[in-house]
């Protein structure tokens, strides 16, 4: 009996040293008493008790008083003490002392899969690797009361994309679901919502790009960003940690608050802030027509109870009309002030564009033209009487054609087919005749009369940044490491030109408006689209603006406001593409349904050095993982926590000097 007591002991023993990794292997069990650690000791998967019951759930290792983030059983506990949590090829299972499961979790179909507690907190069930993108099964996708950074709540269309909200603990010791919780209503804008039960007792206001329209106190920091991602049929919500060495949560407690909490430095929890602060947050708690002061409720002026005993004793389910007439005079007011807004702002356009004609106003000055305009004479002997064989490309509305100049050599020039786009290549004529840069397309001249409609480029050998990048022939040779630096760099001079030196706002980058000389040097062009920042202002609407569909800015189609920092947003993406070879444009996966999403993910889990594309070859780790940071803090959707392009240019330099 003894040789057999030492033998479960030392067996124990070696099971509880191999649990220290962070993972669990076919086979392998997690027994009550016994902890699974992750990597960096952030987080710790294990049993807990309240009286007779036991849970399996995650904590935090070393943060004091103890805060758990996840319980897999919180409405089907353990009873009588011992349990294990064992991993089979193709189920994990929590099994009671009489090996019954009494936890639900999905089955899953995968080679030598391995269960990893990850320093983000998640649990995931994936292959031999703890950090492939799409794991087989995740903790963070079945939430409890708290969301972690990089984790998410909301809705989907995806038929593997299950209705993810957070939901409070019963009690303070009782960890089965209660009765409050946070979620994303379909039916509604993207918003934060509190209930209790059925009933609605707080709501955040709409996303509005930046942040929530309600808590306009609420500001993301150089340490959090708040995210929210939306598209047709889904909508997500999660924040991100940028600042590792500080730990967040946010939960929903058992008394109906929403809190967020951080630790500090001498690893304590300290709360950042709850909501409702009191009976005046809450949703409706008066109706349309009364005041809220110290938790009472009082008439507005001008309005007496409709019911005096219903007032008297509280009751204030009956102001319906009122409601409705109240929405329509709201809605008839800002329909008003949109029209006023609406010609306001045609006013305005209209005289930035006499500002950018005739160069009157303060502050820094358009250059002089570079060239004259080209008779149409010229640019029919360049392209050969617009020959079929010059043609670029052609869409209906435009066509490319390649020609040459005596004094000036290869020429690409854009012909409009149409009246469509008309004004846009005037735009583009009066930015592009001003501007002399290095890493702007250079237009020699430009033929727009009543007959034909033409501008003259230089022509880009290399292509676009999107051919290059993306090309369809997998034998086509992609720019190495050095080269996509060089690159980025050289987008980040030429929008540093524009937003320091004129003012201007490009609105439209993307890869395929990045041209590429035969040394694979970027020029940015197409400026149909830029504006002429208005001296003073930090930022400006167009009501008409249509942007172009995952490189534009948030704001952009939020509220139709624009500013530098637009630009860097969309610098961001490019950005993002050059590092990881994926393309914004079609980009969707099943746990991320855009790029900056699953950047963001890797970034959170510690990841990053995954993310880079394998057709560059060999990149130093250390410079992929600093410019998928600038990548991650430039596509931030509020547009005052991305870094200006005069960072991100010594940003860049520092990371490789010899560019």
């Amino acid at each position: 009996m003894l040789l057999v007591a030492a033998v479960l002991l030392a067996a124990a023993a070696a099971q509880a040293q191999q649990l220290i990794n962070g993972s669990l292997s076919i086979g392998q069990s997690l027994f009550v008493g016994q902890t699974l650690v992750s990597e960096q000791g952030i987080f710790v998967l294990g049993f807990f008790s309240n009286g007779d019951s036991t849970y399996l759930g995650i904590w935090y290792n070393y943060i004091k008083p103890k805060a758990i983030v996840w319980v897999a059983n919180r409405d089907t506990p353990i009873k009588g003490g011992n349990g294990s949590l064992t991993l089979s090829i193709s189920s994990l299972d929590l099994l009671d002392r009489r090996g019954s499961k009494v936890w639900p979790v999905a089955t899953f179909d995968t080679n030598s899969p391995q269960a990893f507690l990850l320093d983000s907190g998640n649990l995931i069930i994936n292959g031999t690797m703890p950090g492939t993108p799409n794991p087989t099964w995740q903790s963070f996708g079945e939430p409890c009361d708290t969301l972690l950074s990089g984790m998410r709540i909301g809705y989907g269309s995806s038929p593997t994309t299950q209705y993810t909200q957070l939901k409070s603990w019963k009690s303070v010791l009782d960890p089965s679901t209660g009765d409050y919780s946070i979620w994303l209503d379909p039916r509604r804008l993207p918003e934060l919502l509190l209930s209790h039960g059925t009933a609605l007792l707080y709501r955040t206001g709409p996303w509005n790009g930046q942040g929530f329209s309600g808590q306009p106190y609420l500001k993301a920091t150089n340490k959090l960003a708040f995210n929210m991602t939306v598209s047709k049929d889904s909508a997500y919500y999660s924040f991100t940690a940028l600042d590792r060495s500080v730990h967040w949560r946010f939960i929903v407690s058992p008394d109906g608050l929403a809190h967020r909490w951080y630790s500090n430095p001498s690893n304590d929890w300290v709360e950042y802030w709850h909501w409702p602060q009191n009976q005046c947050d809450s949703y409706a708690f008066c109706g349309p027509n009364a005041a809220c002061h110290n938790d009472d409720c009082s008439c507005l002026q001008e309005f007496v109870p409709k019911s005096p005993s219903d007032w008297n004793q509280r009751n204030f389910t009956g102001p319906n009309i009122a409601i409705v007439v109240s929405i329509s005079v709201v809605v008839a007011l800002l329909a008003i002030s949109a029209v006023i807004g609406f010609c306001y702002r045609r006013s305005r356009q209209k005289h930035l564009s006499l500002a950018l004609d005739h160069d009157h106003g303060p502050g820094p000055k358009l250059a002089a033209p570079l060239e004259k305009n080209l008779d149409l004479h010229d640019i029919r002997v360049a392209t050969n009487n617009f020959a079929e064989q010059n043609i670029i490309v052609s869409t209906r509305s435009r066509t490319i054609y390649k020609g040459t100049l005596p004094n000036f050599g290869d020429l690409a020039l854009k012909r409009l087919n149409t009246e469509a786009g008309l004004e846009e290549i005037k735009n583009e004529v009066k930015m592009l005749a001003r501007l002399d840069h290095p890493n702007i397309i250079r237009m020699p001249g430009s033929c727009i009369g009543n007959s034909e409609k033409v501008i003259c480029y230089e022509y880009m050998p290399g292509g676009s940044v999107d051919e290059v990048l993306f090309a369809e022939d997998e034998k086509s040779a992609v720019p190495d490491w050095p080269s996509r630096l060089g690159i980025m760099q050289g987008i980040c001079e030429g929008l540093l030109y524009l937003h320091d030196q004129f003012g201007i706002i490009h609105r439209d980058i993307d890869p395929s408006n990045i041209l590429l000389s035969e040394d694979l040097i970027p020029k940015i062009s197409d400026f149909g689209r830029a504006t002429l920042h208005d001296q003073g202002q930090s930022e400006g609407n167009d009501e008409n603006f249509e942007g172009t569909h995952r490189y534009s800015a948030p704001e952009l189609f939020y509220n139709k406001s624009y500013s530098v920092k637009s630009d860097v947003y969309s610098f961001g993406i490019v950005l993002l593409e050059l590092v990881t070879g994926c393309k914004a444009a079609s980009f969707r996966r099943e746990d991320a349904d855009d790029l900056p999403t699953y950047v963001r993910q890797h970034w959170t889990h510690g990841t990053a050095d995954q993310l880079k594309d394998p057709r560059m070859g060999d990149a130093p780790r250390g410079e992929v993982e600093r410019c998928i940071h600038i990548g991650v803090r430039c596509v931030q959707d509020d547009p005052t926590m991305r870094p200006t392009m005069s960072y991100i240019k010594n940003t860049l330099a520092a990371i490789s000097p010899s560019l």
